[in-house]
Parts: structure tokens; C-alpha cells; sequence
């Protein structure tokens, strides 16, 4: 203070009710580097400089007596160093460009305190701009910058009187605090063209059909539209409201229109509305459960809602609170339960936004303003701050101090400031967004972008989650909270038991479930691959050599459609090793079932009844075709003997296939329409607490034995039927031994599936037995039937007729030409 004084010359005159300060400084003489952060000398020399730079109280002639007047300016024909840098560069001022504005400036007046924090912003930015910056910067001159400041006393008369004065010598406007007294100014900035930019109004019909008048803030009416706009994307279907009586929840009808949201209810309480008044209402709204609950009410307000929350143990996806969020306050009385809560505000030392002209980031600034004027920030500070350098961005912007250029920068370009990224939309009002805050996980209060959805929390979840995460044991018992409350322990050998804060695991026995176990599911995979495998060989070899005698004789198709058979056989493995735990639900609390359904089971089910379908089709498909091939061979026999010649095409045969088939499915659909199998689990062995110790799983079903039963005599008597059209045509001569080995491959068929029956009986209750035992029983009939079919046929043609003799083989009729032939 000494080395600042030393160099100050002060003088005073006193006129009637004038008193002048002037002040003439060299910023030459300090050798100081401005890095641009918090608690640097810079900063509080700048600090310092709000406090004794120039400001005068004078009466000139323009001005009427009466009228208290300031003038903030430097002296332009002094140097200052450029404090940007760190080397000192001599820096001269070209002019002066006038920045005029009326504020309350007497203690008495109705908007000191609060126009006094608009103001100490404006000077703020000044002070930077003509001490750090060397002024404004038109094309390569520097002008400074001259803030005349007029005592408007809080008085909408006032203020009109000493916008018709000051209007006449300003380059621009700025407004004072309130839209009643901006609205003094608008119509004469309207009439002489002057541009005004104003800070501390929002009502639209301040800017309405005036060109030249610019809002740093935006229109209150769209507040509630952000925060539901964001959450809309996040997923929200529905919204309901409470306002308290002296409050407005706006055009929140209208934004949950736009955004195509469901509104529930609209509900209205009275003035300062305690948790008993509120408890009903959240009652009602955990049976309408809303996504998004918009709370308008005031501070002590906030408090009972949530309380009356916790009391009915609802909670919404998303919590928006009008008017508390970010209060002290309200943080103190709420405790923990603040998590998650949403609110609203014009701006937050945590915006991440970062001034074009100064530099200083939003947090940067709230502290500069606390260490120059000892009071915190407020939004009203911040938008005075940004009005003056928005209004220096449009004027290098436009290169001149031009009002009609200026009004085409303003109305157009975009303007960073440590209020936000602002632009200005067709009525002159900013339309930057009001910001969004919500309390994370840990209780603290973070900015939320919009336009980035991961920094928004939603859904919120449950009062039961949050303490179980806050307050429960779970966590330290490596245990992780579901979103019901309970805990998901962290190792098998421990039960949940209690919710939210009584959230913990114990250690309990496991339950033997009887699964059939990996070892078992890798043999049926195994399995399932064999099969794939050789019908995917048989069906390519088939249709490779599908114009040789061989597979001609055979009729490929009918070969392609035994090896497809085969296939959808073996695929009924897969839903015989598919399981689940118990149908109902446990109780956490007890490991009792509930009447909860579990919804895992409804996939065991799907599996059960697709065993039946799939082994039925599959064996359905593959016996109509070698049934239909022997029917063909003793066609054609029976037509010889009757000296007639007949041609049998495939076509001629499937209609059995058809007709077959189309029995096979109406047993299945009646059995899935009437008596469906479903998976059941039964209790075997408890402890003596009533845990289960031991379960088996099954598929059931009242009536399904019955349908069991019918398709099991089906496919013997078919099989019967088969081997006596095989005897039948033991002695007709065929082409390469084909009804000899369509005979094997159907009497395999019948020996597995009635030496299946028995052990299947044995081994009911043992899910790993069952298992193994009708995984092998699908596997050898379909392997049975592909090799007996195929693997003739592949060794005649690769073997010829003396390999074939020497291995054993004797084709019933032909000879060496027929094998010829074979391969022909």
C-alpha cells in the first residue's frame, strides 16, 4: 500500500454535493507477471486496484444536480506494463471508449446490496481490461475503457432520468439491477439506436421488438425445460409436480408435453408444509411412481419432502428440487439423503466456463470476487462481469465502437464468458441454459452438462440401496449392494440377509442343486459335435456325387433329409442341459421361497417341452425317410411281379413323410397346449434353520406322462411296422444292399429306445444319470442311423468290388459292372 501511495497524486474539490478522486498511475513501474490463477500477487493487486483506482463522484454540466456519478478510468496518456506476459511491454492508450450505466449507489436505495454485487463484477473486468490488457484493441490502436456510473436510487424515475442524460455522451449502454428499472432504459437505448446490454433482467417484455437491448440472462420460464430435457434422454416416461403455495413450477406442463412425458398429477400444498402434510402425497406417488418428481417449493420445504420420502420408502428415478439445491443450509438438515438430488441455478463456480477477455474460469473468479469484495460470488456479479466483456468482445469483433455493427456482432456471434457460453436469441435474451447441479454418490455438488449424459446420475436409486452403500456392512464384507437393498455377497459360502442399513452376509451352508455338472454338458456337446459332423459330411458327400449311380439310386434328396433328420435329433442334448434354481423367489431375510416368481425359470420351461419337440421332429424326419424309402423299394417290387412299369419320384413318397410328421405334431401341440413340462425344483434335505441343503430339479407335468407314453408306442409300432416291410423285402434285389442296411438302422432305432426305457426309470431321480442316459440314447440313434445309411454307400465307391469282397463285403445282387456303374 506505501509503494502504491507513493505514486499516487491525489487531489480533492469540494463542490455542493460533489466529491472528485483522480488518479494518475504509471503501471510501468511494477515488474510483476499475471499467470492467471487464484492467490497469485497479481490477483491481489488487482484486488487492490478495485479499491483505489480512480473513482470520482462529480456534477458536470450534463448532469443534474442531485445525480451521484462515478467515474472508473485511466489516465490515457499514461503507460502500463502488459502483466500478460512476462516480460514488461510498454503499452499506450489511443482513447477512451465510454461504458455508461445507472446503479443503486447509496445504502438506503432498495437494490444496493444486491446492484452493488453487479456493479463490483463490472469493475472488475475494467479494472483487468485497462491494468492487464492494455484496453480494448480496435485494428492496431489500444482505447481504455471509462465506466461512468449514475446513482439510478432504486427509482424507475430516476433511472429514465439519467438514461435521457447520459445517453447523448455513452459509445454503450449497461443496465442496473431489476427488470423494472432496465425497463426505463430499453426505450431510450431503442430510440437514439445506443446498444444496452443489460445484466440484471430477465422479463421478457424488456426485450420484446427492441433491437438494440441484449440480456445477459435468460428467460426464467425456461429453467425447468433443462433439467427435463436431459433427463427425457436418459430414458424418463413420466412426471408429476408439488407446488407450495408463493411458488411457481413454471411451463412444466408444456416442457412434459414436448418431451412427450406422461404427466401423472399435479398436486399443491400450503405455505411452509411439514412432513405430515407431505406423507400422503408421497404415499400417492409411490402407487403413480413417476420417473421424474419436481418439487417447487421453498428451502424448509425441500427438507419435509424428503422426509415424507423416506417415511413411504418411495423414491423416484430423479429428484428435481427448484430452489435448494447448492444451499448450505439444506445440506446440513438433509444429510446423506442428498444424494442424487437434482437443481437448478443461473450459474456455479463449477461451470466449466472460461472468460475470452480475462481468462479467469468461473472458480477463478468466484474467488477473485470473494478476495476483492469479501462476500461471495452471486449469479448477479458474474452476469455484470460478462455484460462488460461481452460488449469488448463485439466491439473487436466488429473492429469498431459502431452501435450498428455492434447490434450485428451481439445478434449473431458467440461470446465466452465465466457467466457461460453465451449467444443471444431473436427477443435479445441470452440463451445460455440455467445450470444443472446434482449431488453425487459422496454428497458433493457437481455441474452436470446436458449435452453429455454420463454427468448426469439417473436413475436415482433406492432409499434401501443408498444406505446399504452409505450405512450397511455389505461393502466391508466384500459384499455389493443390489439396487433393492439387499447385498449381493462376494463369496458363495455366505447368505444376504437384512436390507439397507441391516444389509450383511452370514456364512451358511451351500445347497447341494443337484446341477448335472460341466464334465457331463462338455459329453453332450461332444456329442451334439459328432453328430453335426458326420451329417454335415454325409450332406456334402451327397451332393458332391449326387449324379452318381450310387447316390442316384438312393434319391439324395431323401439321403440330405435323413442326415438333417439326424441332426435336429441330436440338438434335443441342449435343452436336456439347461437348469435353474426354484421357481419362486427367496426371502433374503430367511431363505424362505416367496410367491415372487423367478424369472430364470421361465427359460428351464421354454427347455423342457423343446427336448419332446426336438427329439419327436428329429425322429420323425429321420424315420418317414427310411420308411419312405422301403415303401419305394416294395413298390416298385409289387409292380414287377404285375409285369407293370412304374416310375416312383420322391414327390410319390412324401406324403407319407407328410402324413407322419403331421401326426407327430399334433401329439406335441396337444401336450404343449394341455399339460406342458415345467421345471420344478423339490427340496430334498434341510438344516435346521429351514435352509435347503439339498435339491433336485426336474421337468413335471400332471398329465405329461400320458403324452409321454403315446409318443413312445407311436415310434415302436412305427418301427414294427418298418422291420416288417423290411422282412417283407429281405429277398427283393436292390441296388447296393440299400433296404439291408435301412433294415439295421431301424432295428438299432427300436433296440436303443427300448433299452432306454427301463434305465431311464432307474436313474429318475438323479439328474446326472438322467442326463447322460438320454443324451446317449439321442446320440446313438442319430449316429446309428447316419452310419448305417451312409457308410455302405461310401465304401462301395471309394472300395470298389474286390476291396469290398476282401473286407467282407457282398452287395446282394450286381457285379463288377453294377459297382462300375456305382461310380459312374
Amino acid at each position: 500500500v506505501i509503494l502504491l501511495v507513493s505514486y499516487l497524486k491525489i487531489s480533492v474539490s469540494i463542490a455542493p454535493i460533489q466529491l472528485e478522486f483522480k488518479m494518475n498511475m504509471s503501471h510501468d513501474r511494477f515488474e510483476m507477471t499475471m499467470e492467471r490463477k487464484l492467490r497469485t500477487p497479481q490477483f491481489w493487486f488487482l484486488a487492490l486496484l478495485i479499491h483505489v483506482l480512480p473513482s470520482a463522484v462529480v456534477a458536470t454540466d450534463d448532469v443534474t444536480q442531485g445525480i451521484l456519478k462515478m467515474v472508473r478510468t485511466f489516465d490515457v496518456s499514461s503507460e502500463t506494463s502488459d502483466l500478460n506476459t512476462t516480460a514488461t511491454k510498454s503499452c499506450k492508450f489511443n482513447g477512451t471508449v465510454t461504458f455508461s450505466h445507472p446503479i443503486s449507489l447509496r445504502e438506503t436505495d432498495r437494490f444496493f446490496s444486491t446492484g452493488q454485487l453487479l456493479f463490483t463484477g463490472m469493475k472488475m473486468v475494467v479494472d483487468y481490461i485497462n491494468a492487464f490488457r492494455c484496453g480494448i484493441h480496435i485494428g492496431e490502436n489500444n482505447y481504455s475503457i471509462s465506466l461512468i456510473t449514475y446513482g439510478d436510487e432504486s427509482s424507475e424515475s430516476k433511472t429514465r432520468e439519467v438514461g435521457n442524460i447520459i445517453v447523448k455522451n455513452s459509445d454503450v449502454f449497461l443496465a442496473g439491477y431489476s427488470s423494472k428499472l432496465t425497463g426505463q432504459l430499453a426505450p431510450i437505448a431503442e430510440e437514439y439506436e445506443k446498444i444496452l446490454v443489460a445484466p440484471g433482467s430477465s422479463l421478457p417484455s424488456v426485450f420484446k421488438n427492441r433491437d438494440w437491448v441484449f440480456g445477459t440472462l435468460g428467460t426464467g420460464n425456461s429453467h425447468r425445460k433443462i433439467p427435463i430435457a436431459a433427463l427425457a434422454a436418459k430414458g424418463a416416461k413420466s412426471i408429476a409436480y408439488v407446488e407450495e403455495e408463493g411458488i411457481d413450477c413454471g411451463n412444466l406442463v408444456d416442457w412434459a408435453t414436448l418431451y412427450e412425458l406422461n404427466l401423472t398429477s399435479s398436486n399443491y400444498v400450503g405455505s411452509s408444509p411439514t412432513v405430515d402434510i407431505f406423507y400422503p402425497l408421497a404415499k400417492k406417488m409411490s402407487i403413480e411412481n413417476p420417473d421424474i418428481m419436481v418439487t417447487c417449493v421453498f428451502e424448509l420445504g425441500c427438507e419435509q419432502w424428503i422426509k415424507a420420502m423416506r417415511k413411504a420408502n418411495w423414491s423416484p428415478k430423479a429428484q428435481l428440487l427448484t430452489v435448494c439445491v447448492g444451499s448450505s443450509n439444506f445440506q446440513m438438515s438433509t444429510g446423506r439423503d442428498i444424494d442424487y438430488m437434482l437443481g437448478e441455478t443461473m450459474w456455479h463456480p463449477n461451470l466449466a466456463a472460461k472468460d475470452a477477455i480475462t481468462g479467469w474460469s468461473a472458480a477463478e473468479f468466484s474467488e477473485l470476487f470473494y478476495q476483492t469484495s469479501f462476500r461471495d460470488v452471486t449469479y448477479q456479479a458474474v452476469s455484470g462481469a460478462a455484460a462488460v466483456s461481452i460488449l469488448v468482445q463485439a466491439i473487436e469483433k466488429a473492429n469498431s465502437i459502431n452501435n450498428a455493427l455492434l447490434r450485428e456482432q451481439l445478434a449473431s456471434q458467440y461470446f465466452l464468458t465465466m457467466f457461460g457460453n453465451i449467444t443471444f436469441d431473436e427477443n435479445g435474451q441470452s440463451e445460455s441454459p440455467p445450470v444443472l447441479l446434482q449431488y453425487d454418490i459422496s454428497g458433493k455438488l457437481k455441474v452436470v452438462d446436458p449435452l453429455k449424459p454420463d454427468t448426469l446420475l439417473y436413475p436415482m436409486p433406492s432409499w434401501g440401496f443408498q444406505d446399504c452403500v452409505k450405512y450397511g456392512q455389505c461393502t466391508a464384507q466384500s459384499g455389493e449392494c443390489q439396487p433393492d437393498g439387499t447385498c449381493l455377497c462376494g463369496s458363495s459360502q455366505q447368505f444376504p440377509l437384512g436390507v439397507g442399513v441391516n444389509a450383511t452376509c452370514k456364512d451358511k451352508i451351500l445347497e447341494d442343486m443337484t446341477y448335472i455338472g460341466t464334465s457331463l454338458l462338455a459329453v453332450g456337446i461332444i456329442f451334439i459335435s459328432l453328430q453335426v459332423g458326420m451329417s454335415v459330411l454325409a450332406i456334402v458327400w451327397t451332393i458332391l456325387l449326387r449324379k452318381k449311380t450310387i447316390v442316384r439310386a438312393s434319391q439324395p434328396i431323401f439321403l440330405i433329409i435323413i442326415a438333417l433328420g439326424c441332426v435336429v435329433i441330436s440338438s434335443s442334448i441342449i435343452p436336456m442341459g439347461i437348469e435353474a434354481e426354484y421357481r419362486y423367489t427367496k426371502d433374503v431375510t430367511n431363505g424362505l421361497l416367496t410367491e415372487k416368481p423367478n424369472v430364470a425359470v421361465e427359460v428351464a420351461d421354454r427347455a423342457c417341452m423343446a427336448f419332446p419337440w426336438l427329439y419327436g421332429i428329429g425322429f420323425t424326419i429321420t424315420f418317414s425317410a427310411l420308411f419312405a424309402k422301403l415303401w419305394r423299394i416294395r413298390f416298385i417290387f409289387s409292380a414287377a411281379t404285375s409285369f407293370v412299369r412304374k416310375k416312383v419320384e420322391a414327390k410319390d413318397v412324401a406324403v407319407i413323410m407328410v402324413i407322419m410328421l403331421m401326426v407327430e405334431l399334433v401329439i406335441l401341440l396337444t401336450w404343449q397346449i394341455v399339460a406342458p413340462l415345467k421345471w420344478e425344483r423339490n427340496i430334498l434335505v434341510t438344516d435346521s434353520y429351514g435352509f435347503a441343503i439339498k435339491s433336485v430339479g426336474q421337468c413335471t407335468s400332471q398329465s405329461g406322462r400320458w403324452f409321454l407314453l403315446t409318443l413312445i408306442i407311436l415310434h415302436i409300432l412305427c418301427l414294427l411296422y418298418a422291420l416288417y416291410l423290411s422282412y417283407v423285402t429281405r429277398s427283393i434285389p436292390s441296388m447296393f444292399s440299400e433296404s439291408k442296411w435301412i433294415a439295421a438302422a431301424i432295428i438299432s432305432m427300436l433296440q436303443i429306445l427300448v433299452l432306454a426305457i427301463p434305465i431311464h426309470l432307474i436313474v429318475e431321480e438323479n439328474t446326472k444319470g438322467t442326463f447322460f442316459v438320454r443324451a446317449c440314447v439321442v446320440f446313438l440313434q442319430s449316429a446309428t442311423v447316419t452310419i448305417f445309411v451312409f457308410a455302405p454307400k461310401m465304401f462301395v465307391y471309394y472300395y470298389g468290388m474286390e476291396n469290398a469282397n476282401q473286407r467282407g463285403y457282398s452287395p446282394t445282387t450286381g457285379s463288377e459292372s453294377t459297382l462300375r456303374r456305382a461310380k459312374n
